[in-house]
């Protein structure tokens, strides 16, 4: 068996995963996307808070359009606390049969 250390952006929707990203380290680029269903417009905006207002209204708009919000960076800089969405940096090993 060869064991391996895990790094992986996941996303959790009310303790369930519903994604994970493998990444390298914590500046690795990564996309998440929620469905607007289980976010307020407070989640939105905190997502984008380092956005002037303005820009932050349009997304909200789009966001309720299209019911998903897709949004990239870092692995570091995705990592929050929303009313139903929770995303982390999560460490585990994994086993492989030889």
């Amino acid at each position: 068996m060869v064991k391996f250390d895990g790094m992986f952006l996941v996303t959790r929707l009310n303790g369930k995963v519903v994604d994970v990203s493998p990444i390298s380290d914590v500046y690795t680029g990564c996309t998440i996307c929620l469905e607007s269903q289980y976010l307020s417009d407070e989640d939105i905006f905190k997502l984008f808070s380092h956005m002037h207002k303005e820009y932050q209204t349009n997304q909200l708009n789009e966001i309720r359009k299209t019911e998903k919000l897709y949004n990239f960076g870092e692995a570091k800089d995705l990592i929050c606390q929303l009313s139903q969405y929770t995303i982390k940096i999560e460490y585990k090993e994994i086993e492989f049969k030889d």
